[in-house]
């Protein structure tokens, strides 16, 4: 069971990934949102677009972290992205 408010929180963390996800280059979006499509593992990304596993996980890594950068801004109550 959520805490009270908890599905306002959600929804708010959904809609924020969302407004972030939007705002990443096509390229990125596709990576990340390739990623975690059922049964995609990192491998099977980057070898679809021709990239070494290794630099898919870096990318994967900084895209990761510039979404929860732009999420937690969102959500914040200056709220300035």
């Amino acid at each position: 069971m959520l805490p009270r408010g908890g599905a306002t929180r959600f929804g708010g963390m959904q809609q924020a990934s969302r407004h972030c996800l939007g705002k990443l280059s096509q390229a990125d979006r596709d990576l990340v949102l390739g990623r975690y499509h059922p049964g995609a593992t990192t491998r099977s990304v980057a070898e679809a677009l021709g990239r070494s596993v290794q630099g898919t996980r870096k990318a994967l890594h900084r895209i990761r972290a510039a979404l929860s950068t732009c999420v937690r801004r969102t959500l914040s109550p200056e709220g300035d992205e």
